[in-house]
Order: structure tokens, then sequence, then C-alpha cells
């Protein structure tokens, strides 16, 4: 994987985080234009994840050891964030796909948690309504209601 980067990233031998050599292709690649389409495809990678039966399996009410999963938390934490700024139709049955599930997976788990920690919640369950609104992603949320 990282000879196919050609140097252009690294990776953190103790966090396993992998991270751009330099900030300069950071500004490139986020320069709009440059990746067509990116927040739609990396939306579409993370519900896809999301959505596989190995990851709906999974015991919503127990963490895993996410060192061992790291893509779980990351598509967990910022599936909304791209779906957001693209939202396609495949996104959208995507989303919803898991949204209408959300109460038993666990990435409501995961998200729930984080959440909570920058927000005051008087609430035990995290529905999907909870997500999409948490998000910010009007067209979920309406399609939900």
């Amino acid at each position: 994987m990282l000879g196919s980067c050609l140097g252009l990233v690294a990776v953190d031998k103790e966090t396993s985080i992998v991270r751009l050599i330099h900030y300069t292709l950071q500004e490139y690649l986020s320069h709009s234009g440059n990746l067509p389409d990116a927040q739609k495809l990396l939306a579409q990678t993370c519900l896809t994840y999301l959505n596989h039966g190995q990851v709906k399996r999974l015991p919503a009410n127990k963490i895993p050891d996410l060192s061992d999963m790291p893509f779980l938390e990351y598509c967990s934490f910022y599936w909304g964030s791209h779906a957001k700024v693209e939202l396609s139709g495949g996104v959208k049955s995507l989303a919803l796909d898991l949204l209408n599930l959300y109460d038993n997976h666990v990435s409501a788990t995961l998200l729930f948690e984080r959440a909570s920690s920058h927000f005051s919640f008087n609430c035990s369950l995290f529905t999907g309504l909870h997500c999409a609104s948490y998000f910010g992603i009007v067209e979920l949320v309406a399609s939900l209601i």
C-alpha cells in the first residue's frame, strides 16, 4: 500500500496513523477540482463498510478493540461529514440502510460516546434520526421523519 503512494504518505509506527508527508500535498488535495467526487467516494466507502455483514454483527453494546479495527472508528465518526458535502443518491441509500438499523449498530455506540463527551445528552438511545441530526444532513433527517 505504501509503495503505491509513491512516498507521499508515512505511517506512524506507534499509532498506525497514515499521514501525508508534507502539508502542501494536503493543500493541493483539498483544493476543489483536483479530486472530483472525493467526498462522495469517501462517504460511499465508509457506509459500505458500516453496512457490511461482519460489522453489522458486532455487538452494539460492546465496543471492540479499535486498535484492531481503525477503519471502524474512522467510518463511524466521519461518514456523515463526507456525506454532508456530497449526498448523491447512492450515498443517501447507503446512509438510510445504516440509519434504519442504527439503534443496534456498533457505530451508534461509538458516535454517541464521542458526541456525549462534547455535548450534554439526557438519553440512553442514539437513533438514526439522532445521527443524521448530529451530522446536520437535512435530507436524511427528512427521509427518516
